[in-house]
């Protein structure tokens, strides 16, 4: 049986899940729901339980030390960049003195965008060494 990489492993987990979050998220501020939207989320659901199903039948490279350090170093440009992007946001906020509300469907959309971001930063790095 093959054995994929662990690079892989994270696209089927925090890839398609970023995925899926972001989709759902961005698809909840259409207002009034639309059955396009709907069809969209279904399907990318769908999409989620096939990798799901795909990553426990199949087995993947262990976690070495170099795979940990580079995913823990995955995880610190994630949050650097997040805080930035916070503090930005923060300080154009207070300029343009806005109110912001934030609903579930904006956090959403952000946690896929950060675990996209994860699964990205960690495959670069993976792949560079």
């Amino acid at each position: 049986m093959k054995k994929y990489s662990l690079i892989v492993r994270e696209m089927l987990t925090d890839g398609i899940m970023g995925f899926v979050f972001m989709i759902c998220g961005i698809s909840g501020l259409f207002k009034p729901v639309s059955f396009f939207s709907v069809i969209i989320v279904t399907l990318v659901f769908i999409a989620e339980v096939f990798a799901i199903i795909f990553r426990l039948k199949n087995k993947f490279d262990v976690w070495d030390e170099t795979a940990k350090s580079h995913y823990a170093q995955a995880r610190r440009i994630t949050l650097n960049i997040l805080l930035i992007s916070l503090q930005v946001m923060i300080i154009l906020g207070l300029l343009f003195k806005t109110n912001i509300s934030i609903n579930a469907f904006h956090i959403m959309a952000l946690c896929g965008f950060i675990q996209l971001l994860l699964f990205t930063s960690f495959a670069v790095i993976e792949k560079r060494d």
